[in-house]
């Protein structure tokens, strides 16, 4: 090889070494364990661009031989804005230990997510929709199938200690309506709190069947009530 032709072989090295890496997500499907978690979704907009659908917050606390775990979490139901295609739904939590807990969280999760619904799982510093910027990251996430699990402990990572704050956990799916759901934080002791969750909208042909099925149901009902 010539010698500017190594010049050039060894800029271009140079020049990837230095460019900074963006950490992307992985599409967590059903039985996937011990996954690394990003910080940028596998594809679609930036979640700060997303629009606030709804939003819950509240405080937990459980105790188990003496040790409690407690704090405060929030979560939200917010819709993607792309360029084009569907709108879709992204679920965004955050949880905070209280100063004063003498125990911490290893492990949160969010039910229930069914398996017809893909699920894009990654954790970033933001201050969007009223977050806490920085905070703890995740080690890795599964999913099973309802539950989509962040884990906070393994390595040298101890989980979320008394006085910190996670970053936010984001799962983007391809649902476009949402009902109740619910979010477990988990440690010796478990805390189980109101969040929101991914729901299937009835195809028109479905919600017809059961429109026109209707006044036969009540008619029998009507009818039972007679004899």
């Amino acid at each position: 090889m010539s010698r500017s032709r190594c010049l050039l072989a060894t800029a271009a090295l140079l020049a990837l070494l230095a460019t900074p890496s963006t950490s992307k997500a992985t599409l967590l499907n059903v039985g996937d364990t011990g996954i690394p978690l990003g910080n940028t979704f596998v594809s679609g907009p930036a979640f700060s661009t997303d629009t606030l659908l709804n939003t819950v917050s509240g405080t937990f606390s459980s105790t188990v031989l003496g040790v409690t775990l407690s704090g405060s979490y929030t979560a939200e139901v917010l819709q993607t804005n792309p360029i084009s295609g569907p709108q879709t739904l992204d679920f965004a939590y955050q949880v905070m230990i209280d100063s004063s807990a003498n125990d911490k969280m290893g492990r949160f999760t969010a039910i229930v997510f069914g398996p017809q619904f893909t699920t894009d799982v990654i954790a970033l510093s933001t201050s969007a929709f009223g977050f806490t910027s920085g905070g703890v990251a995740p080690v890795s996430g599964d999913r099973d199938t309802t539950t989509i699990g962040f884990n906070y402990t393994g390595g040298t990572q101890l989980g979320v200690q008394p006085g910190q704050n996670t970053e936010v956990m984001v799962i983007r799916t391809n649902a476009t309506a949402y009902t109740v759901g619910a979010v477990n934080l988990i440690d010796g002791a478990t805390s189980t709190k109101p969040a929101f969750a991914p729901t299937i909208v009835p195809e028109p042909a479905t919600l017809a069947s059961a429109l026109l099925g209707l006044p036969v149901v009540l008619l029998f009902r009507k009818l039972r009530r007679k004899a």
